[in-house]
């Protein structure tokens, strides 16, 4: 066990105005920046090989504002945004596609700002006829786990 017997808390060497670029909160990918990195993941480049690209393309590791986990997270949250958007995209063609089949279907799709699905709600000719017969409907809380 360790005891601490002095803590000494003034500054006690000067800062380095040109490493505060390295601090998290004063990191970025910039619009030219990942618009390379989308066309490079776009074309199956590593993220290895998709960074040194544009360390070579910025004029290297002291010129960008940003690491190579910084570029790593950004790619793969791009690639979330990717499979999300085009889950919800595939459910439209689908409803499209029963709506074309069945002149009982009904559906809408809410969708936020950004594109990204809110609500959907759907209805077919046999989920009228339970409906009449039985009187109530079956709703799914796709959020009820969710941040918990």
């Amino acid at each position: 066990m360790m005891k601490i017997t002095q803590c000494n808390l003034i500054h006690n060497h000067p800062t380095d105005p040109c490493n505060s670029s390295r601090m998290v909160s004063f990191r970025y990918i910039s619009g030219y920046f990942k618009d390379g990195m989308l066309l490079n993941d776009a074309a199956g480049i590593s993220i290895a090989n998709n960074y040194n690209s544009l360390v070579l393309e910025g004029g290297g590791h002291e010129n960008l504002p940003f690491n190579r986990s910084d570029l790593r997270n950004a790619v793969n949250k791009e690639r979330r945004r990717g499979r999300i958007m085009g889950d919800a995209a595939e459910l439209e063609d689908y409803f499209h596609r029963m709506k074309s089949c069945s002149h009982g279907f009904f559906f809408r799709i809410q969708r936020d700002d950004e594109g990204k699905l809110l609500n959907v709600f759907w209805v077919d000719a046999r989920c009228r006829a339970m409906c009449k017969d039985f009187g109530d409907v079956i709703t799914y809380d796709t959020t009820f786990l969710c941040n918990r």
